[in-house]
């Protein structure tokens, strides 16, 4: 049995949930998901791994999910960081990363990764569609939205790096039209950031889901410099418009059925 590891945030999670796809697609059909780096337990405090919350849950089964012992997921995680920074490949456990990736037709029983590489998104873009297709079923809302704007601080290592980005979004907003609603996790910082903007209201929402919600129910989706935004767009249909940073076309690629505006 193949065992895909979740790690990370929503963003992270997808494309794991991607890889998942991709390798029962070439045959592997025994294959599970391992959530024990998604929840709060010994190994993620040794680790002091960050835990966000589970908004996956609506996109995997509880069958698909397989449980290990302590032992095991602990050697599993150990062998898959050392193959991480060695490159080295393990039978037992690997983290692919670069040239490890999952074209290849050896993979180990435990499976680590991110999956960001461009060239392996590339490559598998109809399958990446396809995820968006069934993500917007799932998350979409009767509520259509005609703009969109994701203003992430919090956590985000890109959004620190990409402050400027924000500049240029909001100097596009003065020419909008109509209600443009703004998801956020930073609700106090965003009433300062648009503050000069007409036609605002930013959506003070306590889950992140209900902010992807509203992202998926977007006609034009300003991004933020996040893989959570990234897959917001990827689940748009061919009418829409994704503003996004240049960035995220340089390092994961672009996908998006829609037309896209990099900045």
């Amino acid at each position: 049995m193949k065992k895909i590891w979740l790690m990370g945030g929503f963003g992270n999670v997808l494309f794991q949930i991607l890889a998942y796809n991709i390798i029962k697609k070439k045959g592997n059909t025994d294959i599970s998901y391992i959530t024990t780096l998604t929840e709060r337990n010994f190994i993620t405090k040794t680790i002091k791994w960050s835990i966000h919350q589970k908004l996956y849950v609506d996109l995997i089964t509880d069958s698909q999910i397989k449980k290990v012992s302590n032992s095991y997921a602990f050697f599993a995680v150990l062998i898959g960081f050392i193959s991480k920074f060695s490159g080295i490949f393990f039978k037992f456990s690997t983290f692919y990363i670069n040239k490890k990736n999952l074209d290849n037709t050896k993979l180990s029983t435990n499976i680590f990764g991110y999956f960001q590489e461009k060239s392996f998104l590339n490559n598998h873009r109809d399958d990446l569609q396809s995820l968006g297709s069934v993500i917007k079923n799932k998350y979409q809302l009767d509520t259509q939205y005609k703009i969109v704007v994701h203003y992430r601080k919090g956590d985000s290592g890109w959004a620190a790096m990409h402050g400027k980005y924000y500049e240029s979004i909001r100097e596009m907003l003065k020419n909008e039209s109509g209600k443009i609603y703004i998801v956020t996790d930073s609700y106090e910082d965003a009433k300062i950031f648009f503050s000069e903007i007409e036609g605002i209201q930013i959506l003070n929402s306590a889950n992140a889901i209900e902010d992807f919600r509203t992202m998926v129910s977007s006609e034009k989706l300003y991004c933020a410099p996040s893989t959570f935004s990234w897959w917001a767009a990827h689940t748009l249909d061919n009418d829409s418009i994704v503003v996004a940073p240049q960035f995220l076309e340089d390092d994961l690629g672009m996908y998006v059925k829609g037309h896209c505006i990099l900045i």
